[in-house]
């Protein structure tokens, strides 16, 4: 199973999408900011994500720059952050679970020159 943690405001997030589309990968979309990630779901991610898991915090966010912007953050501290302030979860996240895979599709060619390499 593959899936999108996505906005549909957000060219990024909507371009990785057509990738993904364009591979013909059935992919289930969470929109983060309607339904909130589960603990299951944020677990995976962070279990998951090769870099370092402060690149999954959106730092140029207003709430991020006047509540969070001199903390060290901790995994613990980022869930509490993305529970209380979803706007703050980059996007779009593609989450390849078959394959113990997160990445951030940031640029969306990322996501492209992922897929080539399957």
């Amino acid at each position: 199973m593959i899936e999108i943690i996505h906005n549909n405001r957000c060219s990024k997030s909507r371009q990785t999408l057509s990738i993904l589309k364009d591979f013909k990968i059935e992919v289930s979309i969470i929109e983060y900011l309607k339904s909130p990630l589960t603990d299951k779901t944020l677990n995976f991610i962070f279990d998951n994500y090769k870099e370092d898991i402060n690149n999954l915090i959106r730092k140029n966010e207003k709430v991020f720059k006047e509540q969070y912007k001199n903390q060290i953050l901790s995994r613990e501290n980022i869930t509490k952050i993305f529970k209380k302030s979803p706007i703050l979860i980059q996007r779009p996240i593609v989450i390849f679970y078959e394959k113990n895979e997160v990445l951030i599709g940031r640029p969306p060619g990322k996501i492209t020159h992922y897929l080539k390499s399957l």
